[in-house]
């Protein structure tokens, strides 16, 4: 029985890994947080993840996360992280996924951001991926149709959770712990951030892309995915078993 256990279980290992493989041929942006230090993490393909601040960095932490280390931003951290190559994400179009890690350690703020290339919401391009008291949301305009959330009370303080946004270029879904919980029809609306604001908005990891320091996440992020395909459910499911660890 233990053996049959055995077989099913490296089974299961070799499909995930099978299937990441797969994903990885669409591999836009991967952020690990296990190559580099706080002065830079080395990310996939060919990027960088660094401080707009270098020297000291008090307030961040690079510690144990869901898989291997991840990047803790505490209360009063004012370092921004951004991608050393700005237009691989800033002239992000559908089809696409964004998947991370993320667990919240401090009720404040209310609205703390994830991953974002534009922080005025407006109609010009862009998006942002970030909590919002209790709930996880994707914005990519100012009006209400150019938003989506998650219902609330699907997010915990002090929990590891698995977010994914995908736009398959017809409708836009979220995922939160590999469970659908909210959907919307593509309006046309979603556009890549134009060249004349990509030297503004870098795409920026924990708080807003702007020179102003404003809605930090407060907790620990961790395997930034960005894909240039909208995964499946399956595959949604698959990448978020990719851990070890979820406490």
């Amino acid at each position: 029985m233990n053996k049959c256990r055995m077989i099913r279980y490296c089974l299961c290992l070799l499909a995930l890994s099978l299937c990441l493989a797969a994903m990885d041929e669409q591999l836009i942006f991967h952020c690990s947080f296990d190559e580099g230090n706080l002065n830079g993490f080395i990310c996939e393909p060919n990027e960088v993840l660094k401080p707009r601040t270098q020297g000291e960095l008090p307030n961040v932490a690079w510690v144990e996360a869901v898989h291997g280390k991840g990047l803790e931003l505490k209360p009063g951290c004012k370092v921004k992280y951004v991608t050393g190559k700005a237009d691989a994400l800033q002239g992000l179009e559908p089809p696409f996924t964004i998947a991370l890690w993320m667990k919240k350690t401090d009720l404040l703020p209310k609205h703390d951001i994830f991953l974002a290339t534009i922080s005025d919401q407006s109609t010009t391009g862009g998006f942002e991926l970030f909590w919002h008291w209790g709930r996880v949301m994707f914005r990519w305009g100012k009006n209400e149709d150019e938003k989506l959330s998650s219902p609330s009370g699907v997010l915990y303080l002090n929990k590891w959770h698995h977010i994914a946004v995908t736009h398959d270029g017809k409708s836009i879904s979220l995922y939160v712990d590999a469970i659908a919980v909210a959907q919307t029809p593509d309006n046309g609306k979603f556009m890549p951030l134009p060249q004349e604001k990509r030297k503004k908005y870098r795409p920026t990891v924990g708080q807003y892309p702007s020179s102003f320091n404003a809605y930090q996440h407060v907790g620990i992020l961790d395997d930034i995915y960005v894909f240039g395909k909208a995964l499946d459910a399956v595959e949604i499911t698959r990448l978020a078993m990719h851990s070890p660890s979820r406490n």
